[in-house]
């Protein structure tokens, strides 16, 4: 009873983030890719407890999906709503037999095997596969910056232009990798639109991110998460297998899990880019900081009218916020 208040209030609440602010917007494509996912599993969810097989509730809530993207998705994108269709009718019944097939395993052997196996793999994809897929697909330029106020003896080397054939790079600076190993890069039109001291203010942004190890710890905060929902798919799956009554309890522990997790990672990204604004105080480049980031919502902007959806489904907080900050802290 108490999973079941708290999935359908997490959920609609979900929901609702996103009505408050497409509706304002009017932006009705975007609304029903928002909310057809989250209505589909609550009306699952609901069907089941009203005993209703699992798979007739499947097709249900999969002709809503359906439906919500036909009404709001327009014409334009015909292809790419109908390949949303498919992935719902191809992703989710594998996902249920892979959360079966996984969860079940309970010889300590073959757990061990499993979480070596899925380590290597995930090793063998970062160290081999993600560099060779990056090289293919950007062109790292070494970029060399006239520092003014920044120490350059570690940064100096490790700042590179970004470009692209095959995708169009937004107006972006990011930090790429740790330690040793740690890069700052841009895109061509965050160069091209930014002043030499505003280029220095996004770079001590960047430094910011790596001086508190910010990569790392959300790296700490994936692993945390993957382990709950381990934890809560093993002790569910162990009681029965994942029909009727389990299959609910799983879809809502892990319907919760998702919501929250986005929600906590979200919170973690908000913090960090405040405090690797705050990071530019230490070099005295609040101002210029506040400058670009002045420059940039121009181009890309994040002054969302819902300070709520801002919070919990966008990853950088709305950008007037971390101007007022920094200018505060520049007259301080």
């Amino acid at each position: 009873m108490v999973l079941s208040s708290l999935f359908y209030a997490v959920m609609l609440f979900d929901v609702f983030t996103h009505l408050q602010a497409h509706v304002k917007q009017k932006q009705t494509a975007r609304l029903g890719r928002a909310i057809a996912f989250p209505l589909s599993i609550v009306l699952f969810v609901l069907l089941q407890s009203l005993f209703i097989p699992w798979t007739l509730a499947w097709v249900y809530a999969g002709l809503v999906y359906s439906l919500i993207l036909a009404l709001t998705q327009s014409r334009v994108a015909k292809a790419q709503t109908l390949k949303r269709m498919g992935l719902f009718w191809v992703v989710t019944p594998f996902l249920y037999l892979a959360s079966t097939l996984f969860f079940s395993i309970t010889h300590p052997l073959f757990l061990a095997l499993g979480w070596v196996l899925s380590g290597l793999i995930l090793w063998g994809y970062t160290k081999f596969k993600a560099p060779r897929t990056l090289k293919k697909t950007f062109r790292f330029i070494p970029y060399r910056f006239p520092f003014a106020k920044i120490d350059a003896s570690f940064w100096d080397t490790r700042l590179f232009l970004v470009q692209s054939k095959k995708l169009r790079l937004p107006m972006n600076a990011l930090l790429f990798g740790k330690g040793e190993d740690a890069k700052i890069l841009f895109s061509a039109p965050l160069l091209v639109r930014l002043k030499s001291r505003h280029i220095e203010g996004v770079i001590a942004h960047e430094m910011g991110h790596d001086h508190h190890r910010h990569l790392q710890k959300r790296g700490y905060l994936v692993v945390f998460f993957v382990v709950l929902l381990y934890l809560f798919g093993v002790l569910t799956v162990q009681q029965a297998p994942l029909l009727n009554t389990t299959l609910r309890t799983y879809v809502m522990g892990v319907s919760i899990w998702l919501v929250v997790f986005k929600y906590s990672l979200f919170a973690l990204l908000h913090h960090q880019e405040y405090q690797a604004d705050a990071y530019a105080h230490r070099f005295a480049l609040e101002g210029e900081l506040a400058e670009a980031l002045e420059v940039i919502d121009r181009y890309l902007r994040n002054t969302h009218p819902s300070s709520l959806f801002n919070k919990t489904q966008q990853t950088h907080p709305i950008t007037t916020k971390r101007i007022a900050r920094l200018k505060l802290k520049e007259s301080s």
